[in-house]
């Protein structure tokens, strides 16, 4: 594999993680204080476990690629 083709996939790698890694911290609630139980569920009803499946997914799907690419 030349230095070009290596140069130009980390830097596709590199630039999927960055849009990748706040995209998914992005959603997480902002928890402010919570004093109840009920106020930590309200926090959290946006948030749904297939996005954050989805997302955790699509990460491990692109460490392996990179990994595989580079090895």
């Amino acid at each position: 594999m030349s230095r070009r083709v290596v140069g130009w996939t980390s830097l596709t790698f590199l630039v999927a993680l960055a849009v990748t890694y706040p995209l998914l911290s992005s959603l997480y609630p902002r928890l402010g204080t919570i004093a109840t139980v009920d106020e930590f569920i309200a926090s959290h009803r946006g948030v749904r476990l297939q996005t954050l499946s989805l997302c955790y997914g699509l990460l491990f799907v692109l460490t392996l690629l990179q990994t595989a690419v580079f090895v």
